[in-house]
C-alpha cells in the first residue's frame, strides 16, 4: 500500500498536521508529532477497526529506517498500545512490524520497548506465531546482535508463555464462567458464599494483562447490579481498588472503571460510595486524567440531585484539585464545586470548613459569597450600600461560569421559581436607588496595568478560572451594581437585560467603554463559549454597533485587546448555525477598521489551523477577503500564502474549494507572481490551482477587470518611471502612509530643496556625482541605481593601490551617508505601501559597505551621524517592519549596520550623538504616530536601544581612550546633567532610571581610566560658573570612590605638572626639565617592554616617541642592555611602522616571542607622558581585547573649537599653537598623555605670570595654552612666593628666565632639531 493511500485512509483519525510533521527532516518535530499521533490514538474510540491502517502509518511514518533513538522508542510505544488494547491484533501486523522490532532488540537504547512490543504480539497471536517468524529473521540477519538477543528474548519468552500465558488462559476462562453464572441467574444473586469470589475479582486487578482487568471491571459491576444493596457489606471495600483503575494511562480502562462505578451505584445509593470516592481523590497516584473523569462522572449524579448533604465530604478534596497544575483537572473540579455547594446547602458547608485550610478554604469562602444563581435573592440588598468589592464572588456558579445546564433540573426549577418573587421586587428597588450612579466607574481604573498582566497569544484557549475570578472583580469594580449583577448572572435573560442597558447608554458613555474595553472583550469571550443562542445573538447585535462607534472615535484596538478577543472570535467562527456564522464574518471584516489588516492576518492564519472544520473555512475566505479589499497591507505577509494552498489537499471538499477561491483571489492581485507563494505542492494540488486561475482569468476577461497582476504591475510602473510623488498624487500609495511620515521627511535637513528635480534616465547613472543625485532626488527605486554605482566605486577604491581614489571618496562620504540616511526613511515607508523590500536592502547594503571602510567612516560628519543613527534605531522599534516583505531579514540587517556603525565611526562623534539622544526625542522624528501607546512609552524604548549602543562603545573605552576627545565627551555630559538639573537628577535616581545611570556609568568609566587627570579636559566645561557644574560634584565622588578602592589608573596629583618645578627659578634646570621627564618616559616604556605581559604597548608607546622625537637617539638608553633586546627593540619599532601604516592598532597584535630579559630599570619617579594603564592584570586585559583597527589622529585642536566659541580668546593668524604645529608635523599625531603634559605646562606659566602680575608674560603663555579657557587664576596674590600660596594654585612659580628656556625647548622641538641623551 502507497504512502498516499495510507494517509487517506487515516485523515479521518490523525491530523494532517501531525502526519506533516511525521515528514520533517528535524527530529524534534517527529518527535513532537509521535507524541501527538500517540495522544490521538489513545482517543479513538473504534479502535479495531483502524488497527491496520495505524500499523501501516507507523511503518512508513516515521518508519523502521528512523535514526533518533527517542522517536523510536515512541514508535514502539505506540504500536505496544494498539497491540495490547484492541481486542483482535491481526497477524499481518506482527508481520510488518517483527523485522523493525528484531533490529531495535539489538540496540541498548531501545531494547526494553521491543522486547516489550514482542511480549505483547505473543499476548495478542500467540507466542507460536511470533517465534516462528522471529527465528527466520534473526537467523539470517547479518547482524549478530539481532541474532544473540533476538534468542535470549525467546528463551524468556518461553519461560513466561509456557506457565504465565496458560495461567492467564485460566483466570480468563474462571471469570467467563463467573459472568455465565450470573447470567443464568437472571442477574440476581444473594450475597451468602461471595466474599471469596469477591476477594479472587479483587486480586485480578492487579494483573499484569490490562485485557483481563477490564473483564474483571465489568464482572464486578455485573456482580454489584446482581446482588443490588448488600454488596456494600459483602464486598469489603473492593470499591477503593476499582477506583484506582482510574489512574491507568488508557483512556479505555478508564471508561471500563466508569461503567463499573455505575453499575455499583445503580445497586447502593451514592452516600455509600462518597467515602470511598473522597479516598480516590487524595491518591497521588490516581492521574490527572482520572481526577478529571471521576470530577465530571460526580458532577453528573450530583446535577440530578436536589438536596445531598453527604456530599460535604468531598469539599476538601475538590477544593485542593481546584489548585491542580492541570486546567481539565481544575474546571472538572470548579463545576464539581458548584454543585456540592448546591446540593448541601450552606450550612452544612459552613459547618465543615474547619478541615480545610490555605488557599482551598479562600477558594470554598469565595464560592459561598452571595453572588450565584442560588442566592440571587434578598442578600443584594444587604450588600448594595456598601457599593462593590474586590473580593465579591458569585457562590454556587456552573461550569460554565453563568450558563444554566439543561440537565441542571434543580438550578432551573429555583430559577423559574423566583421569578414574580419578592427577591425580584427587592432588586428592582434597589435598581431603582443607584440609578442616579454613573454606569460605568473608570476613576481608579488603570487598562495599562491590566494588558500588561494579560499573556499575549494568537491560539485561542479558554479563560482560566483564576482569570475570570478576575474578570468578575473588575466588573464588580467598575461597572454599576445593578449591570453587574445583571452581567454575571447564570441567567441568560438577566444578561441580555444587562447588554441592553449597556447599549442604551452606549452613545454617551464611549469614553468610559474605552477605559474597560479589555474587560469588556473578555466577558464577551466567556459568551462565545457557552452554547445559549439568544445570548449570543444578542452579543452579535452589540459587537458592530460598539465597533462602529470606535472607529467613529478614531480609536484603535490595542494589542492585548486584539489577543484577548481575536482569537476567541476565530475559533468560533465556524459555528453550527449559519445565522450566527453570518454575523461574525461581518464582525470580522468591521474590525479590521479600528484593528489593522496586517494585524489581523496571523490571527486568521492560526484559524486555519483550528480542529472546527467550518472555522478552517470561514477564515480562508477571511483571509480572501483580506487580499481583496486590503492586498497593499499585507503584501509584506504574502509568504503565508502557502499556508491556505496547502489545505487543497484536504479530504473536506468544502476546505479545498475555499482555499480554491482564495488562491484565485491571490492570483487576481499577484498574477503569475502567486507561485513564489504557494510553498511544496504536490502535482495534483498545481494542476488544481492552475485550472481555477485559468477560470479566474477568464472570468475578468469577462468583467473587463483587466488581466491578473496587472492592477499592481502598473503601480509599480508608475513608481518607477515617475517617482513616488506621482503614485502618491494618485492615491495609490498615500492611502497607507500616515500624514505624519511626510511631515519628518524635512525634518533637519534645511540644505536639501525639495523642487529640485532630476530627470530619469534610461540607463544607469554614469558617475560618482550622478549617482549620488540620483540616490537624492529620485524614487526608491531609481535610486537603487544610483546605489549600484556607489557600491563598485567603493570596492574599487579599495583595490586601488596607491589609495589615491579613496581620498578622493573621503571628500564625499558624509554628502554620501547623508544621501543615504534621508533615503532611509523614503525607502522604508515606500516599501510599507506593498512594494517590494529591494529598495530597502540596497540603502542598508550601501551603508554597511561604506561603514566598513574605516577611512570613510571617520569622515562621516557629527550632525549626518546623528540623523543616521536616529533614523536607524527608530526603524528597529517600528513594529511595521516584522511584517514587511522580508521583514525579519531587514531587522538582521539594520542590527548589524548598527553595529558597524559603532565599530568603524568616529567614537567621539558616536559617543556624542548618543548621549544627546538620551534626551526624548521630538513626535516629528518617529516613522509613524503614536496610536496604542504614548510617547513617553515610546521614548522609553528608543532611550533603551541608545543606552545598549553606550554600552557597546563604554565596554572598549580601555583600549580605545586615546582615539576620543574627551574634553568633547565630558562637555556633553555636562550638558546633559545641566539640563536635567539636580532636583531632576534626584527623582530619576530614585526610579533607576537608565539614560541617567547610563551616563553615570561613562564618566565613571572615563576617570576611572584617567585617574586625576580627567580635570586637565575640562577645557569646554566652565567650571568657574556658580553654582558649580554638576559634573565636577561627579568627578570629585568617582575620584575619591575609586581612590578608596584602589582602582585609579597611576597618574600624578591634580594640578602638577607632569615634570618638576623644583628649578622654576633656574633657566637651566627649566630648559633640561624636559629632557628629564622624557628619559624617566623612556625607562618606564623600556621597562614595560621587558615585560611580556605588557611588551606591545610598551613597543607602540615607543614608535610614537620616535614619531614625535625623531632626532631622539632612544638606544643610548640602551647602553647596558644586551643586543639580543636592542635588536628585539628594532624588529618591534619596524613592525609598528608597518602596522601603523596598514591602519591596524598594535594593541590587537601579540609578539611571536617574548622579549629576552635584558635590564632591570627601577620604577620612573615621575609617572610616563603616555598614561598607559601599567597595572599588569590591566594590561593583560587590554592585550587580549580585540579592538577594531583604527588610525590614530589627534583630536581637533582645542584652540580651534574654542575660537569659534570664544572670539576673545582668538588669537592672530601668526601665532599658530605648538599642537596645532605638531598635528601639521607629525600626521600620526601624538598621545593625549603629552597634550595634557602640554597643556598643564602652559597653564603652570600662565598662572605664574598673573601671580607676578606681568601681564606681557600672561599674553604670551596663553598663545601656547592650546586655547584652554585660562579659569581658576589665582587673584589678589601679593606675595607669589608665598609657600602658602603654592598648594592654592597646585603649581609653583617660574619667573620669566624660566619662561625663556622653556620656549627655548619648545623652538627647537618644533624645529627637529633636539639634541641626542
Amino acid at each position: 500500500m502507497s504512502l498516499g493511500e495510507i494517509e487517506s485512509r487515516v485523515e479521518s483519525l490523525v491530523q494532517s498536521e501531525t502526519i506533516a510533521q511525521l515528514k520533517s527532516a528535524v527530529w524534534k518535530e517527529r518527535l513532537e508529532a509521535i507524541g501527538m499521533l500517540k495522544q490521538q490514538v489513545e482517543n479513538i474510540q473504534a479502535l479495531d477497526q483502524s488497527v491496520e491502517i495505524l500499523i501501516r502509518l507507523l511503518c512508513a511514518l516515521p518508519g523502521w529506517n528512523e535514526k533518533n533513538v527517542q522517536v523510536q522508542q515512541q514508535v514502539l510505544e505506540v504500536i505496544t498500545y494498539i497491540a495490547s488494547t484492541s481486542s483482535k491484533f491481526p497477524k499481518k501486523c506482527v508481520v510488518l512490524c517483527i523485522l523493525g522490532t528484531s533490529e531495535r532488540v539489538a540496540d541498548i537504547k531501545t531494547r526494553a520497548h521491543a522486547m516489550k512490543c514482542l511480549t505483547t504480539f505473543s499476548e495478542a497471536v500467540g507466542p507460536g506465531f511470533v517465534f516462528e517468524r522471529l527465528y527466520k529473521i534473526v537467523k539470517e540477519h547479518k547482524n549478530p546482535k539481532v541474532l544473540s538477543e533476538g534468542i535470549l528474548w525467546m528463551v524468556s519468552a518461553v519461560e513466561d508463555f509456557g506457565i504465565s500465558h496458560l495461567k492467564m488462559k485460566v483466570r480468563m476462562e474462571s471469570i467467563e464462567a463467573v459472568n455465565k453464572i450470573i447470567e443464568e441467574a437472571n442477574k440476581r444473586i444473594q450475597p451468602n458464599g461471595t466474599a471469596e469470589l469477591l476477594g479472587a475479582l479483587r486480586g485480578r486487578l492487579y494483573d499484569s494483562n490490562k485485557n483481563l482487568i477490564m473483564t474483571t471491571l465489568s464482572t464486578i459491576g455485573s456482580v454489584a447490579s446482581a446482588m443490588g444493596p448488600p454488596i456494600e457489606k459483602a464486598s469489603k471495600g473492593i470499591l477503593s481498588d476499582v477506583l484506582k483503575c482510574l489512574g491507568d494511562n488508557k483512556k479505555q480502562m478508564r471508561e471500563c472503571t466508569l461503567a463499573t462505578l455505575e453499575l455499583w451505584l445503580s445497586a447502593v445509593h451514592l452516600d455509600k460510595m462518597v467515602p470511598y470516592i473522597a479516598g480516590a481523590l487524595i491518591d497521588s497516584k490516581l492521574g490527572a486524567e482520572g481526577r478529571k473523569d471521576l470530577f465530571e462522572w460526580l458532577g453528573k449524579q450530583l446535577s440530578g440531585m436536589s438536596d445531598f448533604p453527604d456530599a460535604v465530604q468531598l469539599l476538601k478534596p475538590v477544593a485542593t484539585s481546584m489548585m491542580d497544575k492541570s486546567a481539565d483537572v481544575r474546571k472538572a473540579a470548579d463545576a464539581c464545586l458548584a454543585e456540592i455547594l448546591r446540593v448541601s446547602g450552606q450550612d452544612t458547608v459552613t459547618k465543615n470548613l474547619k478541615d480545610i485550610q490555605g488557599p482551598a478554604l479562600a477558594i470554598v469562602l469565595e464560592r459561598l459569597k452571595p453572588h450565584g444563581a442560588l442566592q440571587e435573592s434578598f442578600e443584594h440588598t444587604k450588600t448594595a450600600s456598601l457599593g462593590p468589592s474586590n473580593n465579591s464572588i458569585r457562590m454556587g456558579r456552573p461550569a460554565s461560569h453563568g450558563l444554566v445546564k439543561p440537565g441542571n433540573r434543580a438550578i432551573s426549577s429555583r430559577v423559574n421559581a423566583s421569578k414574580g418573587t419578592k427577591s425580584d421586587l427587592m432588586m428592582s428597588v434597589q435598581d431603582i436607588a443607584v440609578q442616579s450612579q454613573a454606569l460605568l466607574n473608570v476613576k481608579d481604573s488603570v487598562k495599562e496595568d491590566r494588558e500588561r498582566m494579560f499573556v499575549r497569544r494568537f491560539k485561542f484557549e479558554e479563560l482560566r478560572i483564576e482569570q475570570i475570578q478576575d474578570l468578575e472583580n473588575d466588573m464588580m469594580r467598575y461597572f454599576r451594581d445593578d449591570l453587574h449583577r445583571r452581567l454575571l448572572s447564570p441567567d441568560f435573560r438577566k444578561q441580555v437585560d444587562g447588554l441592553e442597558m449597556l447599549q442604551r447608554a452606549l452613545p454617551s458613555i464611549m469614553k468610559e467603554v474605552i477605559e474597560v474595553l479589555d474587560i469588556l472583550l473578555k466577558w464577551f469571550v466567556l459568551r462565545f463559549c457557552e452554547s445559549n443562542t439568544t445570548c449570543l445573538l444578542k452579543v452579535l447585535e452589540f459587537l458592530p454597533e460598539l465597533f462602529r462607534r470606535l472607529k467613529d472615535e478614531g480609536y484603535s484596538l490595542s494589542e492585548s485587546e486584539a489577543a484577548i478577543f481575536l482569537p476567541c472570535l476565530m475559533e468560533k467562527s465556524g459555528h453550527n448555525i449559519e445565522k450566527v456564522r453570518e454575523k461574525m464574518r461581518e464582525l470580522m471584516k468591521q474590525i479590521v477598521h479600528t484593528y489593522s489588516a496586517a494585524k489581523t492576518f496571523p490571527y486568521m492564519l492560526e484559524g486555519l489551523r483550528s480542529k472546527n472544520n467550518r472555522t478552517r473555512i470561514e477564515c480562508v475566505d477571511l483571509v480572501g477577503f483580506l487580499i481583496d479589499h486590503h492586498g497593499s497591507e499585507i503584501s509584506g505577509q504574502l509568504k503565508s500564502l502557502q499556508t491556505v494552498a496547502s489545505l487543497t489537499a484536504e479530504r473536506d471538499g468544502e476546505i479545498r474549494k475555499a482555499a480554491l477561491n482564495t488562491m484565485a483571489t491571490g492570483y487576481k492581485l499577484l498574477g503569475d507572481d502567486i507561485w513564489r507563494y504557494v510553498g511544496k505542492l504536490t502535482d495534483a494540488q498545481r494542476s488544481m490551482l492552475d485550472d481555477r486561475f485559468k477560470w479566474k482569468a477568464r472570468e475578468m476577461d469577462k468583467r473587463k477587470e483587466g488581466k491578473p497582476g496587472e492592477a499592481r504591475a502598473a503601480l509599480r510602473r508608475s513608481v518607477r518611471d515617475n517617482g513616488s510623488d506621482v503614485a502618491e498624487q494618485s492615491g495609490e500609495v498615500s492611502r497607507s502612509i500616515s500624514g505624519s511620515v511626510f511631515a519628518r521627511e524635512t525634518y533637519g535637513h534645511s540644505e536639501i530643496h525639495t523642487d529640485r528635480h532630476i530627470m530619469v534616465r534610461g540607463s544607469a547613472p554614469s558617475d560618482w556625482n550622478e549617482a549620488l543625485d540620483v540616490i537624492s532626488f529620485g524614487s526608491p527605486e531609481q535610486s537603487v541605481e544610483g546605489m549600484k554605482v556607489v557600491c563598485h566605486e567603493l570596492a574599487q577604491a579599495i583595490n586601488y593601490p596607491d589609495g589615491s581614489a579613496m581620498d578622493d571618496l573621503v571628500k564625499d562620504a558624509d554628502r554620501l551617508v547623508s544621501c543615504l540616511a534621508d533615503k532611509v526613511a523614503k525607502t522604508f515607508d515606500f516599501s510599507l505601501t506593498g512594494a517590494s523590500s529591494r529598495s530597502c536592502k540596497y540603502v542598508l547594503n550601501t551603508l554597511m559597505q561604506t561603514f566598513q571602510i574605516k577611512h570613510l567612516a571617520h569622515a562621516v560628519k557629527e550632525g549626518t551621524l546623528d540623523r543616521l543613527i536616529t533614523e536607524l534605531l527608530l526603524w528597529l522599534l517600528d513594529e511595521r517592519v516584522p511584517r514587511m516583505d522580508d521583514g525579519s531579514q531587514l531587522l538582521k540587517a539594520l542590527n548589524v549596520l548598527m553595529l558597524k556603525i559603532l565599530d568603524n565611526a568616529d567614537r567621539t562623534s558616536s559617543f556624542v550623538v548618543l548621549i544627546n539622544l538620551l534626551r526624548p526625542l521630538d513626535p516629528l522624528r518617529w516613522p509613524s504616530p503614536a496610536v496604542n501607546e504614548s510617547y513617553a512609552v515610546r521614548n522609553q524604548k528608543f532611550s533603551d536601544l541608545v543606552v545598549k549602543c553606550l554600552i557597546k562603545l563604554t565596554k572598549v573605552l580601555q583600549s580605545t581612550i586615546y582615539e576620543v576627545d574627551l574634553d568633547r565627551i565630558l562637555q556633553s555630559i555636562h550638558i546633559y546633567l545641566q539640563e536635567l538639573g539636580m532636583e531632576e537628577i534626584r527623582r530619576r535616581a530614585g526610579i533607576d532610571d537608565k539614560p541617567l545611570r547610563m551616563v553615570k556609568t561613562v564618566l565613571h568609566e572615563l576617570v576611572k581610566l584617567r585617574g586625576t587627570a580627567i580635570k586637565g579636559h575640562l577645557s569646554l566645561v566652565p567650571i568657574d560658573m556658580e553654582p558649580q557644574p554638576i559634573i565636577l560634584a561627579y568627578i570629585d565622588l568617582n575620584l575619591q570612590t575609586l581612590a578608596a578602592a584602589k582602582m585609579l589608573t597611576p597618574t600624578v596629583p591634580v594640578g602638577q605638572p607632569h615634570w618638576g618645578d623644583s628649578a622654576g627659578n633656574n633657566p637651566s634646570a627649566a630648559t633640561h626639565s624636559t629632557d628629564a621627564q622624557l628619559k624617566q618616559e623612556l625607562a618606564a616604556i623600556f621597562k614595560k617592554i621587558g615585560d611580556k605581559q605588557t611588551c606591545t604597548i610598551g613597543l607602540y608607546e615607543l614608535y610614537r616617541i620616535t614619531q614625535l622625537y625623531p632626532k631622539v637617539d632612544i638606544f643610548s638608553q640602551l647602553q647596558n642592555a644586551s643586543e639580543a633586546f636592542r635588536n628585539y627593540i628594532r624588529d618591534g619599532l619596524t613592525q609598528m611602522e608597518k602596522n601603523t601604516a596598514a591602519g591596524r592598532t598594535p594593541l590587537s597584535l601579540s609578539m611571536a616571542t617574548p622579549p629576552p630579559a635584558a635590564l632591570n630599570f627601577s620604577s620612573p619617579k615621575i609617572a610616563p607622558l603616555s598614561p598607559v594603564q601599567t597595572n599588569p592584570s590591566a594590561d593583560t586585559k587590554l592585550i587580549n581585547s580585540k579592538p577594531d583597527p583604527t588610525s590614530f589622529s589627534l583630536p581637533p585642536s582645542y584652540a580651534e573649537t574654542d575660537r569659534a566659541v570664544n572670539p576673545t580668546l582668538r588669537a592672530p593668524a601668526s601665532d599658530i599653537s605648538f599642537a596645532d604645529q605638531l598635528n601639521e608635523r607629525f600626521p600620526g599625531g601624538v598621545t593625549s598623555g603629552a597634550l595634557d603634559a602640554i597643556r598643564e605646562r602652559m597653564k603652570s606659566i600662565q598662572l605664574a605670570a598673573a601671580a607676578s602680575g606681568n601681564s606681557d608674560l600672561e599674553n604670551r603663555a596663553a598663545m601656547y595654552m592650546n586655547g584652554a579657557a585660562t579659569h581658576g587664576l589665582m587673584q589678589n596674590s601679593s606675595d607669589h612666593n608665598s609657600v602658602e600660596n603654592v598648594p592654592q594654585a597646585g603649581v609653583l612659580p617660574m619667573d620669566e628666565k624660566a619662561l625663556s628656556g622653556l620656549q627655548a625647548r619648545m623652538e627647537r622641538l618644533k624645529s627637529g632639531t633636539m639634541e641626542p641623551f
